[in-house]
C-alpha cells in the first residue's frame, strides 16, 4: 500500500475510534490511564488522549510531506500503538463499571 493509502486508513480509524470515545470522552478516572512511554499526556479522560492521537496524525502527515522516513516510522508506529492502546481501553470499559 502507498503511503497516501495508508494514511487515509488510518486517519479513518481515528475517526471511528472517536465517535466510540466521544461518549465516554469526559469520565475521569483517579490515574493516568496509559504508560508515559506510549502517551506524553498524563490526563485522566479519554478525551485527553484522543487529542494527543489527532495532535501525533497531523504531524505524521507533516513528516510525510515533508519526506522525513525516520520520523514517519516512528510517528507511524508509535500512532499505531496509540491507537491499539485506546481501542483495548475502550473494550474493558464495561469491566472497569463492574
Amino acid at each position: 500500500m502507498k503511503t497516501e493509502q495508508l494514511l487515509t486508513v488510518l486517519t479513518t480509524q481515528i475517526e471511528a475510534l472517536s465517535e466510540k470515545i466521544e461518549p465516554l470522552g469526559n469520565i475521569s478516572t483517579q490515574q493516568a490511564r496509559f504508560d508515559q512511554v506510549l502517551f506524553n499526556n498524563h490526563g485522566t479522560r479519554l478525551r485527553d488522549y484522543l487529542l494527543e492521537v489527532r495532535k501525533n496524525l497531523a504531524q505524521l502527515k507533516q513528516v510525510v510531506a515533508e519526506q522525513h522516513q525516520q520520523q514517519v516510522a516512528f510517528l507511524a508506529e508509535k500512532l499505531v500503538a496509540q491507537v491499539a492502546a485506546l481501542q483495548r481501553e475502550l473494550a474493558t470499559q464495561v469491566l472497569r463499571k463492574k
